[in-house]
């Protein structure tokens, strides 16, 4: 707790004395004890959506183990979350079915290995993805534009197995102009990372989803390696989909399964509202 007190304190250019520094450590210690897992048969938690500034949103706070079993999204900002959750009295808008019964996966788009550069990757998902005979998608090639937007806007859910965020087919600008409706995986290096430049607030190819009204987004804080991330793809799909449970409760599950569990398993995080799929 000392050393996260020191190092929050540099992060966010605050000098501490001793005296200072202790009653943090001491705040911090008393917070976490006070985290305590929930009797036998109490209901389950609420979902929790965190909003942090950006100093503190580089930081994997889902990783943390007073934690790891509740489930946790994150917004950029209050009035983006009260933006998303006004979406739910729009009839047009699938908000409320969403939420109440989930989205359905068998309306699924996927783009995979776009770049030919990740043979792994292909060789572990396109035997599956192939077998989903409702599924739409593209292996080994590069998506159009159209077919990429067409994927957020018609479909439920989109997967997507490449490098980054897959900007180089859909380039921000043309995702806010979207009207997106589908739950994404964004499974590449640093896809929900967002850049701080000085004094000005942070961006990300993540938010351009957010604003385009994307429910949830999953998403990397950094870079990880693919074999890791593709271990991770591969439970969070097999244990979400079909489940009728909310998405961020199988996120900490899936981080198990990456054999670096600080490096690649603390890098997905989730955006969004608690979706559901049935």
């Amino acid at each position: 707790l000392t050393a996260f007190a020191t190092g929050l304190s540099r992060m966010i250019d605050v000098k501490m004395g001793t005296d200072t520094l202790k009653k943090l450590v001491t705040s911090l210690r008393q917070a976490c004890m006070g985290l305590e897992q929930p009797p036998e048969g109490a209901p389950a938690p609420h979902p929790v959506v965190l909003l942090s500034d950006k100093a503190l949103q580089l930081l994997p706070w889902e990783s943390m183990a007073c934690l790891q079993e509740q489930t946790m999204s994150r917004m950029p900002s209050l009035s983006l979350l009260l933006t998303h959750l006004s979406y739910r009295q729009m009839p047009r808008l699938p908000f409320n079915r969403f939420l109440s019964d989930g989205i359905n996966g068998d309306d699924t788009f996927y783009v995979l290995n776009p770049e030919k550069n990740l043979p792994d990757t292909q060789e572990m998902f396109e035997t599956w993805f192939n077998q989903q005979r409702s599924w739409q998608g593209v292996v080994g090639c590069a998506p159009s534009a159209d077919q990429f937007s067409q994927g957020l806007c018609e479909k439920e859910l989109f997967i997507y197995c490449g490098h980054g965020t897959g900007s180089m087919f859909l380039g921000r600008r043309q995702v806010e102009k979207l009207q997106c409706k589908a739950v994404t995986l964004l499974m590449g290096c640093s896809s929900g990372r967002l850049r701080v430049d000085g004094d000005m607030d942070e961006s990300g190819t993540v938010l351009s989803y957010l604003l385009a009204g994307c429910p949830a987004i999953v998403a990397m804080l950094w870079d990880v390696t693919d074999r890791d991330l593709d271990r991770f793809t591969d439970s969070l799909l097999r244990s979400w989909l079909g489940s009728r449970r909310q998405l961020v409760e199988f996120v900490n599950g899936a981080r198990e399964e990456c054999r670096l569990p600080y490096l690649t398993g603390a890098a997905p995080i989730v955006y969004g509202l608690p979706v559901k799929c049935r």
